[in-house]
């Protein structure tokens, strides 16, 4: 019986030791910032780049893009709009002249919702326009960053 007893009790103690260690996993999903493509559309041509976003030091999408200028040769530059930053060359174009760089995207908070949103198709996923600046544009698992041009 005792013998009974001390089983019942390791296994119990075991038991608890696991739920324990599981409930403090089971607060985050276990993934990182995940994968992020962003896809730069110039000339007819689309050049994609894959960034793991937990190599990314700091947060969004412009620290993406910082991070493809400084390691993957990515040509960006952007200026101050007193807004936040905004893109002004992305890869082979440059804004002027009517053209503007709009930059799409398949993360839902950041989707413009106003009558002026404009969407494009890119492998099968609906993007929609950002409806916030670059400074303020959110990076989730997966999420796929596509920057293209509007002529006004």
């Amino acid at each position: 019986m005792k013998n009974k007893r001390i089983v019942f009790t390791a296994v119990t103690l075991i038991a608890v030791m696991l739920v324990a260690a599981f409930a403090f996993t089971a607060c985050t999903d276990g993934k990182g910032k995940g994968d992020v493509t962003v896809v730069i559309a110039c000339d007819g041509s689309n050049k994609e780049y894959y960034v793991d976003a937990d190599k990314v030091d700091g947060e969004g999408v412009l620290a993406i893009m910082e991070y493809l200028r400084d390691n993957e040769g990515l040509h960006f530059v952007t200026e101050d709009g007193g807004y936040g930053a905004y893109a002004t060359e992305v890869g082979g174009f440059k804004q002027g002249d009517g053209v503007y760089i709009y930059i799409f995207t398949s993360v839902e908070k950041d989707f413009d919702v106003s009558e002026y949103k404009q969407t494009v198709e890119y492998k099968g996923v609906t993007l929609t326009s950002s409806g916030v600046g670059l400074s303020a544009m959110s990076v989730e698992e997966d999420a796929i960053i596509y920057f293209g041009t509007i002529t006004y």
